[in-house]
């Protein structure tokens, strides 16, 4: 059973998208804070922090991540902010066209690839089918 107050808390957050995905990104910042320490915590908040304008443009924040996401792999840092990136792709497939949709698959895509190669277990192709099943529920 719903409790009395939850459907204008949801009506709030539907009028009022940067609000909501000004929550969502403090969420996800204080998730990441907490698991990590040092400079990670800067490529977390580089991996986060964009969210906040997702909605106003999409493309630009998931390539913004992107690029962070990069950096951060050629730092060999592995981070939970990466779940940004799933968050980041949804957006543009929800509101972006096709071109922009796909462009942003294919480098998340080339993403996975490289960090299953750096991180993934001796047996890769479990956990590259885990996270390209992510990136694939996350546009679908």
């Amino acid at each position: 059973r719903r409790p009395a107050g939850a459907p204008r808390r949801v009506n709030r957050l539907t009028r009022h998208p940067l609000l909501a995905d000004l929550l969502l990104t403090l969420v996800l910042l204080a998730l990441g804070l907490a698991t990590t320490h040092g400079s990670d915590r800067l490529i977390t908040a580089g991996l986060t922090l964009p969210l906040i304008w997702r909605r106003r443009a999409p493309f630009p924040v998931f390539i913004a991540i992107a690029a962070v996401a990069f950096v951060q792999w050629v730092a060999d840092r592995n981070l939970i902010a990466d779940l940004s990136l799933l968050i980041a792709v949804y957006t543009v497939a929800a509101q972006e066209p096709r071109g922009r949709v796909i462009a942003a698959c294919a480098v998340l895509e080339i993403g996975i690839v490289i960090a299953v190669a750096r991180w993934g277990d001796p047996a890769m192709l479990p956990t590259f089918v885990l996270l390209t099943g992510m990136a694939t529920a996350a546009v679908a």
